[in-house]
């Protein structure tokens, strides 16, 4: 389905007290001094996208300080008409996000129905922190058009959750064995074997279309590369977390499984972090 944003209303989210801005359908651009909420505005249509802020996780952080409350509205114009999104949140409450006045139950149905991507200046993280910022981005990717992954990935984080808390309980009363730890498991093993087999089809088409973006922006001889190494590779989930349970019960928490892939940068053949110059990190990033 094409679409795009034709109108955005904001009121007190961030450093703005109210706007309303009409939107063209190609490109539109924002100028301003530093400080007058041009990136705010980029984050307010995140959020009527993905229901949450590209900056900040914590929603009550973007309530314009000394309110209560901050609304987002955006007209969607759709191939078949318009629809009218918004996204409340008030201090101590639940997010509330509707489309076209019908409130949705999951947040998670919301995501993919209007795809994002946003470039910032803070993407070098990407590249220079940990691997849980990729596979976040990853992630973030695919289940803008994958609902079955969404899904999957939500049900395998919450019993890995409950999974390391009950390690923790093993440490604090020193008992406890792998066997209490089979219904997690099992969900895991489902949950975890759909979220690696979707990344490893999805990474197979992406790597083409980085390697082909990549020549066309920076037209150089460079070559660049991107992996998706995982620990399941020649093995399967139910192996990795039956070998992993004398660590796991040392260290009280999970430490094999999907949620420890990693996105493998190359330039050259040799780490992007650590041989790629500033702008060759930031033409990769956008490639």
């Amino acid at each position: 389905m094409g679409f795009h944003l034709a109108r955005l209303n904001v009121l007190d989210f961030r450093n703005h007290t109210d706007a309303e801005l009409d939107l063209g359908a190609e490109v539109n651009c924002f100028v301003g001094a530093n400080g007058t909420g041009k990136t705010n505005l980029l984050d307010a249509v995140h959020y009527l996208s993905m229901a949450k802020s590209y900056f900040d996780p914590m929603d009550a952080h973007n309530i314009r300080n000394g309110q209560e409350l901050f609304v987002l509205q955006g007209v969607m114009h759709t191939t078949t008409g318009d629809d009218a999104v918004l996204c409340s949140v008030r201090k101590g409450q639940r997010k509330v996000l509707s489309r076209n006045r019908k409130e949705y139950d999951r947040l998670a149905d919301h995501v993919g129905r209007y795809p994002v991507v946003m470039i910032t200046p803070y993407d070098g993280q990407m590249v220079l922190d940990g691997p849980e910022v990729r596979r976040r981005f990853l992630d973030g990717l695919i289940a803008q058009f994958d609902k079955q992954y969404l899904d999957a990935l939500i049900r395998y984080n919450r019993a890995l959750l409950q999974r390391n808390t009950m390690l923790k309980r093993f440490a604090e009363t020193g008992r406890g064995s792998l066997d209490e730890l089979e219904p997690w498991d099992e969900q895991l093993i489902v949950h975890g074997t759909t979220v690696h087999a979707v990344r490893s089809a999805f990474m197979g088409e992406l790597v083409p279309l980085l390697e082909a973006h990549y020549t066309g922006i920076s037209a150089g001889p460079e070559e660049v590369a991107l992996s998706y190494r995982t620990a399941l590779e020649g093995t399967d989930l139910r192996t990795l977390l039956r070998d992993a349970w004398p660590r796991d019960r040392s260290a009280q928490y999970t430490t094999a499984g999907i949620h420890k892939d990693e996105l493998v940068f190359t330039i050259n053949g040799q780490p992007l972090k650590r041989y790629g110059s500033q702008g060759q990190q930031k033409t990769y990033l956008i490639a």
